[in-house]
């Protein structure tokens, strides 16, 4: 459980790089979607398995 009093920031570490200009936030009933599109050209790593 979370009280808020005065200000309040949040900070979530990702785990890929963000286009930043392409980011959106929704605020709407009291439920906040962000969406944070991956950098195009971004590759996860592939692990190979025998």
């Amino acid at each position: 459980m979370e009280r808020a009093y005065g200000a309040f920031q949040r900070a979530i570490p990702l785990p890929c790089n963000v286009d930043a200009d392409k980011a959106e936030a929704v605020y709407k009933n009291s439920v906040l979607n962000v969406r944070l599109p991956k950098v195009a050209g971004e590759t996860g790593k592939t692990i190979s398995v025998t």
